[in-house]
C-alpha cells in the first residue's frame, strides 16, 4: 500500500487498533482516494487472515473516523463478530475516547464538562455550535447535543500566545465535535484551519506545525464488553506524533 506511517497498536483474532498518522483519510471520499480502511483490508490479504473468498461474505472495516488531520487510534473490525460488537460499544458510547490537543488560551477552569448543539452546514462542510437550541428555529432537528470534557495538563506560554495543553474526553461523537465545541469556547486548536486563529496559525507553520493538533490517544473499553471479552477494561495508547514536542520549546 501507498500509505506509510500507519501503526498496528493492538490486534486480536476480531479487532485491531490502528495508529492513523495526520493526512490520511479514514474512509475514502472518492473512487480514487486511498485510505485507512484499503490499507487495513491490504494488510488482512498480505498476512493472508482473509481471502478474496471471504470478502464475498464479510468486508471488514475500520469502525470510526477521524478527521484527514487528526491523528491517531482508530479501531478496525476483522471479522463480523468483531463489527457487530464494536459498533454497539461506539454506539452506546461504552468506549471511552480519550485526545490530546494544544488549545490556543487558558482554560478558565482546570477540568469541565461542556454541552451545547452542533448544526451542521453541508455546504461548507463546517458545523455550527450554540449553547441553546433557538426557539425560532423550524427544525430542531438539525441541531445534534453534544457533550465534551476536558482536563489542563500543562499550560506553555510563548512569546505570542498561551497556550494549553489538555486532554479532550469526548462524550458524543459528532463532525468536528472537538474542534467546535473549543473553538465556540473561545479556545481554538492549534494549526486548525477551519475553526482556528489563522495569525496564530501562520506563526507556528513556521515552527513546522501544518495540520490541527488534535490527537487521539486513548481508549478505554469497559468491564463488559459482549463477546470481546479479551478487551473488557483494557486501555490502548497512542503516543503523540514526535511533532508535538515542537510546541513546549
Amino acid at each position: 500500500s501507498k500509505l506509510h506511517g500507519i501503526e498496528i497498536l493492538y490486534e486480536d483474532e476480531n479487532i485491531a487498533a490502528l495508529s492513523k498518522p495526520a493526512g490520511i483519510l479514514s474512509q475514502k471520499s472518492t473512487d480514487n482516494d486511498s485510505s485507512l480502511n484499503e490499507w487495513w483490508i491490504g494488510y488482512l490479504l498480505e498476512s493472508k487472515t482473509i481471502s478474496v473468498d471471504d470478502m464475498q461474505i464479510y468486508k471488514p472495516s475500520v469502525m470510526n473516523r477521524l478527521d484527514r488531520n487528526t491523528s491517531g487510534i482508530v479501531l478496525a473490525a476483522k471479522t463480523l463478530l468483531g463489527s457487530v460488537e464494536l459498533s454497539r460499544l461506539i454506539k452506546e458510547h461504552k468506549i471511552g475516547k480519550f485526545y490530546r490537543t494544544y488549545l490556543i488560551c487558558n482554560l478558565p477552569n482546570e477540568s469541565d464538562h461542556l454541552i451545547a448543539y452542533l448544526k451542521k452546514d453541508e455546504n461548507t462542510n463546517t458545523v455550527k455550535i450554540v449553547t441553546d437550541i433557538p426557539d425560532n428555529i423550524g427544525n430542531s432537528d438539525d441541531y445534534s447535543k453534544i457533550e465534551t470534557k476536558y482536563r489542563v495538563i500543562n499550560c506553555i506560554k510563548h512569546s505570542k500566545y498561551n497556550i494549553t495543553y489538555a486532554e479532550i474526553e469526548l462524550l458524543t461523537g459528532k463532525t468536528h465535535q472537538i474542534r467546535a465545541h473549543l473553538s465556540a469556547i473561545g479556545c481554538p486548536i492549534v494549526g486548525d484551519p477551519k475553526y482556528g486563529q489563522k495569525e496564530c496559525n501562520e506563526y507556528f507553520q513556521k515552527l513546522g506545525i501544518r495540520n490541527q493538533l488534535l490527537h487521539s490517544y486513548r481508549v478505554e473499553f469497559p468491564a463488559d464488553c459482549g463477546k470481546l471479552s479479551n478487551l473488557c477494561n483494557t486501555e490502548i495508547i497512542c503516543k503523540e506524533p514526535k511533532y508535538y514536542g515542537n510546541m513546549e520549546k
